[in-house]
């Protein structure tokens, strides 16, 4: 049974913990499923726009500091954050999620 669109919702920013899960190589050519759930932000139009444009030599990541706010549990400081996004496949785990999120794709378990 699904439930009624709130269309007041619409009016609001709309942020949510979604779970990430992020492949880590490991030796002899397998991954380790590792688990995170991070806060993510749906940007309106101009936002997502804006950050985009951001990109820069300096600032490579500005697209995804604009929706990915926080982690469930864990402190996400600016030298952590930095961290995890130099590693390509925590980047890209983190952005097959949110692409997921906003597209209401349900979380793989």
């Amino acid at each position: 049974m699904s439930v009624k669109f709130d269309f007041k919702s619409l009016d609001e920013a709309f942020e949510c913990a979604w779970p990430v899960s992020i492949p880590v190589p490991q030796p002899g050519g397998t991954v380790q499923i590792q688990e995170i759930t991070a806060v993510f932000k749906i940007l309106p139009e101009d936002e997502a726009k804006a950050a985009s444009e951001a990109i820069t030599g300096e600032n490579p990541w500005a697209w995804i500091n604009a929706w990915w706010v926080g982690l469930e549990g864990e402190e996400l400081t600016e030298e952590l954050r930095l961290k995890m996004l130099r590693r390509v496949y925590v980047r890209t785990a983190l952005i097959n999620a949110y692409q997921n999120f906003v597209q209401g794709i349900p979380a793989k378990n």
